[in-house]
């Protein structure tokens, strides 16, 4: 169950991914962004529909997008036309996914990262074997960071060199050593430009640090799609979407309300994070949360017309929020805990929502104060309470609304409906008890 899931985040078990044969790289690196023409291209892009590989029970291979990974079937985009093509899992021989290879990549990183760059080498050439070209180049770039003068790395970067000027990197018709690559780097007109399996970062902070960020975001995917996916048919969304942190508040696009230091523009399927603040790591991730919620539930090429009201759209964005863990650059979410501020906030409210001004609430009204702290307390509180009253009582009515949502069914009747009551008033007081009682009041 997918609340279930939230009390422990357990390794997917997967069988080891063959090689992939690795889709055309860019030309440009890291410290070589594209013109803002083509910039304006990438939001339009898709990841590619061979980016994927099926092999059935007769040996027959397809190349595809895998957008769900199930049990029993099996969804792909295979060819041009991007069509879905459904497979039984019992005909298929293996299967090999970005998504997996990601995972087998971190369950190696984390072992292998401190291991020198002989070890950084060999992680880079699985990721090229995989079609995991921007964690190649992240790999790449760490090396050269650490040892300036390594000639694969610099090579596979596309460097270089002679005696009197040592390795360097042409970038917009200049060459450029390594120190004046940072340097360029730290301007945010010519900030980095880091694709990744799934986003696309741009940033000009401390280039460890963004080489660090990067991996986090792909754990965050990874983390996102293994709790949902545990009992709802989320498929893996195609656009990829950009990541922009500034080092100088300056840069930092102006958000929509006044004080938040990380925001998410739909229109422009980009996430905006203030790099010149300390600790909000809750708040980013938030807003990340927010970013996948949208392309996974909202988007067509995700899978349906789905929607996903935004009660439950901002308790999914807390839980997440909430459980991060960022340990020596490596982020990870330890669910379970409740977020204690949220229930006392309810408990002690002396008049809190009902279920249905809470279920019938725009996205307005959680972002407008004051009123909006109550709305996000009760968001959250509820969906813990579906989570995990009664021993779990109503995660499976809890799973099939998020399931209905998929397919645009998302309104209070049909939640209603998933946990089988005539009227939501019947849990009303029961959702206010628990409350207090998990607040201590």
């Amino acid at each position: 169950m997918i609340f279930q899931a939230l009390g422990l985040l357990a390794p997917l078990l997967l069988a080891p991914a063959a090689p992939l044969s690795p889709s055309a790289s860019t030309a440009a690196t890291p410290f070589d962004p594209p013109s803002a023409a083509a910039q304006q291209r990438n939001r339009l892009a898709l990841i590619s529909e061979r980016s994927d590989l099926i092999v059935l029970n007769d040996g027959k291979e397809i190349e595809c997008r895998v957008t769900l990974d199930g049990k029993d079937i099996v969804l792909a985009r295979v060819g041009k036309s991007r069509k879905t093509k459904e497979y039984k899992r019992s005909d298929i021989k293996e299967i090999y996914t970005i998504e997996r290879s990601l995972r087998e990549f971190f369950a190696r990183y984390d072992v292998e990262r401190k291991n020198g760059v002989e070890a950084l080498a060999d992680l880079a050439k699985f990721c090229e074997e995989r079609s995991l070209n921007g964690e190649a180049q992240n790999l790449w770039v760490r090396i050269i960071l650490e040892d300036p003068e390594n000639e694969q790395a610099w090579t596979k970067l596309g460097g270089v060199y002679n005696k009197r000027r040592g390795w360097r990197l042409k970038v917009r018709g200049r060459f450029y050593t390594l120190e004046q690559l940072k340097e360029r780097a730290a301007d945010w007109k010519n900030a980095m430009f880091f694709p990744t399996a799934h986003f696309v970062v741009k940033s000009d902070l401390d280039p460890v640090a963004v080489l660090d960020l990067c991996f986090n975001l792909e754990r965050s995917y990874l983390a996102y799609y293994s709790i949902l996916t545990q009992s709802v048919d989320l498929q893996q969304f195609d656009f990829i979407p950009e990541v922009h942190i500034p080092k100088d508040e300056k840069n930092y696009s102006r958000p929509r309300i006044q004080g938040d230091n990380a925001w998410f523009d739909p229109g422009q399927n980009t996430l905006f994070v203030d790099g010149s603040k300390q600790n909000i790591a809750r708040e980013a991730v938030f807003h990340l949360t927010q970013l996948l919620v949208d392309n996974s539930f909202r988007r067509p090429n995700a899978g349906g017309i789905g929607q996903i009201a935004p009660w439950a759209e901002r308790a999914i964005s807390d839980a997440f929020a909430g459980a991060v863990k960022v340990e020596d650059g490596i982020a990870e979410w330890e669910f379970g805990e409740p977020l204690m501020d949220y229930f006392e906030y309810h408990a002690k409210h002396d008049k809190p929502l009902t279920i249905k001004q809470l279920l019938g609430a725009g996205r307005m009204e959680f972002r407008n104060p004051p009123a909006a702290e109550l709305f996000r307390a009760q968001a959250y509180t509820l969906i813990h309470f579906l989570a995990y009253e009664d021993k779990g009582k109503y995660q499976d009515g809890l799973t099939a609304y998020l399931q209905s949502s998929i397919n645009g069914k998302f309104a209070a009747t049909h939640l209603a409906k998933a946990l089988g009551v005539k009227k939501l008033d019947e849990i009303e007081e029961r959702w206010n008890e628990y409350v207090k009682e998990i607040a201590g009041v």
